[in-house]
């Protein structure tokens, strides 16, 4: 058996969107769902398989350069991974041997230990090939994914509903996220603020700041202090500098997975860059599946309200920070940040693909251009 039947997540950029994607294929071996979900396709004693246990028993960093790691422990723990990997099967049961699939590990990790553990496996980094400051969402180490009407309600059954009593579970049934949201914190946790306040209070608020109120009884006082964020400078300033060493990394089993095709590309475009990363990482593209997914991104978008046309260089970093993080078709100079939905994510994205030190507290702007200004400062 050789490595080629096996293809690992790289910890420098991951997606589980990404990994929702390359387990299209037919030659993954998973059922196919409708909603994304990152699921290995490699089973151990009847369970989705991981390395993170052994790794973590042994003393190994998943995600640490072999340099910066012991030799003695990186050698025992590929031994043994490599000794649970073979011991593995397909999601109907078959071994490794027998099976006929390809395999998704969903682990992320560092390029040199997947492919000493498996020579000749893929690993692939899931970015914004041209617009790397569209990684920021998955690259900082809290979750900047606003909450809003397109939040998926499955992750806040999961990481919050789980975690509640049942008399203050939060059902979501009105199709507007934020009022359902409003209402029940208004009911069960504060009535200091109306339930509209409320609304305003939350909107485009990052997930890790709405989960830490709800779950940690956080002051609401966090999620209107305009300095909230100041404690993300110096991660900032980590994300910008491992953006910068992403792209220059070269090798024919590391595949770049670029995430454009989903939220920027034209169609066409689009097919082309999903069927030639397929072709890379030698799985058969699933063109139906991949273009509803595709489709349904791009359903879900509104138009944005003005007239005036960003000029360049600025048209196209607000261009794909509208499309991506703020769910929007298009965006204009006179585009009122309140009515776009503006929201710490776009604003970090903007400071970084601008090299600036744009200030994070975008409450004091109206505009597009207001910010714009500020940036030519």
């Amino acid at each position: 058996m050789t490595g080629e039947r096996f293809i690992f997540s790289n910890s420098i950029a991951y997606s589980d969107t990404a990994d929702y994607l390359i387990s299209l294929s037919t030659d993954i071996g998973l059922s196919k769902t409708v909603s994304p979900q990152s699921r290995p396709s490699l089973f151990v004693n009847g369970m989705p398989y991981s390395m993170s246990d052994t790794a973590q028993r042994l003393g190994l960093s998943l995600h640490t350069k072999k340099s910066n790691q012991d030799p003695a422990v990186w050698n025992l723990a590929v031994q043994e991974i490599q000794s649970e990997i073979m011991s593995g099967k397909d999601f109907i049961g078959n071994s490794i041997q027998q099976s006929s699939f390809k395999f998704l590990i969903t682990d992320r990790v560092n390029f040199r230990l997947s492919s000493d553990i498996l020579p000749g496996s893929k690993n692939y980094l899931a970015l914004f090939e041209h617009h790397p400051y569209l990684d920021i969402l998955s690259s900082i180490d809290v979750d900047l994914t606003p909450f809003d009407e397109n939040f998926n309600t499955g992750r806040f059954d999961s990481e919050v509903n789980e975690h509640l009593p049942d008399e203050r579970i939060v059902y979501f049934t009105t199709g507007n996220n934020v009022s359902d949201l409003a209402e029940n914190l208004y009911q069960y946790r504060t009535k200091s603020l109306s339930i509209p306040e409320l609304e305003q209070l939350l909107r485009g608020q990052p997930w890790y700041l709405v989960k830490a109120f709800i779950l940690e009884q956080a002051n609401i006082s966090k999620l209107s202090d305009p300095d909230k964020f100041v404690e993300l400078e110096p991660k900032i300033k980590t994300f910008q500098e491992k953006v910068a060493g992403k792209l220059n990394k070269t090798d024919d089993n590391l595949v770049n997975f670029d995430l454009g095709m989903l939220y920027l590309s034209d169609y066409n475009l689009a097919l082309e860059q999903y069927t030639n990363v397929c072709d890379k990482l030698g799985i058969t593209p699933n063109i139906n599946l991949f273009s509803q997914y595709r489709n349904t991104i791009w359903s879900h978008r509104q138009n944005s309200v003005g007239i005036d046309s960003i000029p360049d260089p600025w048209c196209d970093t607000f261009t794909s920070i509208a499309q991506v993080i703020l769910n929007r078709n298009d965006i204009y100079l006179d585009s009122s940040l309140s009515e776009l939905g503006w929201n710490i994510a776009a604003q970090i994205a903007l400071r970084c693909s601008s090299n600036s030190n744009l200030d994070l507290n975008f409450t004091k702007y109206e505009t597009v251009k207001d910010l714009i200004n500020q940036i030519n400062i």
